[in-house]
């Protein structure tokens, strides 16, 4: 049987890849989605104030779990510039948006015969207020990651394949030049 273990410089360059190269922009989309998710779960208002997501937070938890997540950040990759309270409130606004106007065309929130625990998840976002969903922190964040890339020698073509896939001009970048 082949010895399918890493060798110490196998290693040393898959970790390098993976926490110095950009990830691709379904994968950072992916990851903030899962971390807005934990953020707006744990921090967010829902509609029961007695619903455990619903605890009191300090500004400390608060600011200590978006520094801890930063450090994740950076430690995989990831762009720091999105994880900020306003970028992560914003990206979970969106979903908890996108999923009551999901409810709303499949005429579940007119639906009686759900089960009890669906019912209950039904009542919670159907009451959860996102306000308005905050475009502009969802998409200054992005110029700002790729502005720090554009530092970095060799990043030219994997900036061009982010502003493609995130649909962003030069201008939104790079304001002010030509």
């Amino acid at each position: 049987m082949p010895n399918l273990r890493y060798s110490r410089r196998e290693r040393a360059y898959w970790n390098h890849m993976v926490t110095q190269l950009p990830s691709p922009p379904k994968d950072i989309e992916r990851w903030l989605e899962r971390k807005a998710n934990a953020f707006g779960g744990r921090f967010l208002n829902v509609a029961e104030a007695n619903h455990p997501w619903a605890r009191a937070s300090s500004r400390n938890d608060v600011d200590s779990w978006l520094e801890r997540t930063r450090r994740e950040a950076r430690e995989f990759g990831y762009p720091v510039e999105a994880v900020t309270a306003e970028v992560l409130g914003a990206i979970y606004n969106a979903r908890m948006a996108r999923r009551r106007q999901e409810f709303i065309r499949m005429g579940w929130d007119k639906a009686d015969d759900l089960e009890p625990e669906a019912e209950e998840h039904l009542k919670r976002v159907m009451a959860y207020d996102p306000g308005d969903v905050d475009a502009a922190a969802r998409r200054d964040w992005k110029a700002a990651y790729l502005r720090r890339l554009s530092a970095r020698e060799g990043m030219d073509l994997y900036i061009q394949a982010y502003m493609k896939a995130w649909d962003l001009r030069p201008e939104d970048v790079f304001p002010g030049s030509d």
